[in-house]
């Protein structure tokens, strides 16, 4: 199936459409691992709390189409997914003649899938998996009390990265050469990857502000706010209904 949404920052402003193809999970009838951890709130707010007592650096890398980055495994059954008429509609547009030899008589395509991608039951555990060897690989030790928390120190030099899927809170010691140094290795490994950086950024639907002259993080979330306050319609509605009452 495909799936279709526009995407906003936290604090409201338009980011990007997002287009995917989904594999259907629901209709899975063998899976194997599905644990996909993600780290801790807790953990969240520690590490930004460092950052403003420290004063040391933040930034967020995204790895972009993350699942799909992800190698196929035995354990995953369904490796055979066909694919539906106006998504095969659209790769044939993008690569004229490569799809008709398998067209189906309804219009779709089955095809053996080399990468785990994105709706597999599976397809979290697995991508937590490749991301924390990644970590480890670059000489990264994991937290003993979040799975999703890396630590790396060299020399007078810390990083500290919690990971949310296929975001990752960078805190790290303010030298440009060391900071280059953790983006770097996330870029070989997985190419395409965004940076944000500098003292207000984006972070699992928060907004942070680091207030550094007060050493203070200030957290805002203005799309949950939206979403959970009655418009001020509604609410000069009920104050009128409890006064007519």
């Amino acid at each position: 199936m495909m799936n279709y949404l526009e995407r906003y920052k936290p604090d409201k402003t338009f980011e990007k459409f997002k287009v995917r193809v989904l594999n259907r999970g629901d209709k899975q009838i063998y899976t194997g691992e599905t644990e996909g951890p993600v780290t801790r709130v807790e953990s969240l707010l520690m590490l930004l709390s460092i950052a403003a007592h420290e004063n040391f650096t933040i930034f967020k890398v995204d790895v972009g189409s993350a699942f799909m980055r992800t190698p196929m495994v035995d354990d995953v059954k369904h490796k055979w997914v066909k694919l539906d008429k106006l998504v095969v509609k659209v790769l044939q547009e993008l690569e004229p003649g490569k799809y008709e030899p398998y067209l189906l008589q309804d219009g779709s395509v089955i095809v053996k899938k080399k990468k785990i991608s994105y709706g597999y039951v599976e397809a979290s555990h697995y991508w937590y998996k490749d991301l924390s060897d990644t970590f480890f690989s670059a000489g990264y030790n994991q937290s003993k009390k979040d799975k999703c928390a890396f630590i790396q120190k060299e020399g007078g030099n810390v990083a500290c990265c919690a990971t949310t899927v296929d975001d990752c809170l960078f805190v790290t010691s303010n030298d440009e050469t060391w900071i280059q140094k953790q983006i770097e290795f996330l870029k070989v490994k997985y190419d395409d990857i965004s940076v944000e950086m500098g003292d207000e950024i984006g972070l699992i639907g928060m907004q942070v502000k680091m207030d550094r002259f007060n050493k203070r993080v200030i957290l805002t979330q203005p799309k949950m706010l939206k979403k959970s306050l009655l418009p001020l319609e509604w609410i000069k509605v009920l104050l009128l209904l409890h006064w007519a009452m």
